[in-house]
């Protein structure tokens, strides 16, 4: 008898976390009133300065210029190498950059090239659970 009451509400339950899961898939880009407040974001030159630290990024997303060309500044706080890289979409089809790895207390500056609004995908190719949307804002 049990079963037969809680299986409604677990099929509730995983409908609407499939649906939450198929809506947070389908999104193109960030939505109007979209925050940025907890993204890592271009300053007035065009810099979005990010750190590698306890193997992942200090920010869980990056907001940057579309259209424009912009620049990734990049440090290593951790004792392993660390990189960006930017892809189209998670599923890596179509790569935008490959930066070249960092050591601990290193840093490097990796220029974009412009792209277009919408949302790609950046992660850390030696470590790929260190990843996150890049959301390209028109101006």
């Amino acid at each position: 008898m049990t079963l037969q009451v809680l299986y409604p509400a677990a099929r509730r339950l995983a409908s609407t976390v499939l649906a939450m899961g198929m809506m947070a898939g389908c999104s193109a880009s960030p939505p109007e009133s979209f925050d940025v407040s907890e993204c890592a974001r271009a300053d007035e030159n065009d810099v979005v300065t990010l750190k590698a630290e306890d193997v992942k990024f200090d920010f869980p997303c990056i907001a940057a210029p579309a259209n424009r060309a912009f620049t990734i500044h990049f440090s290593s706080l951790d004792g392993t190498d660390h990189n960006v890289a930017i892809y189209e979409s998670a599923a890596k089809a179509t790569e935008y950059l490959l930066g070249d790895t960092i050591s601990f207390g290193g840093f490097i500056d990796y220029p974009v090239d412009p792209l277009a609004a919408g949302e790609n995908y950046f992660e850390c190719t030696v470590h790929p659970e260190m990843h996150g949307p890049l959301y390209l804002v028109a101006s």
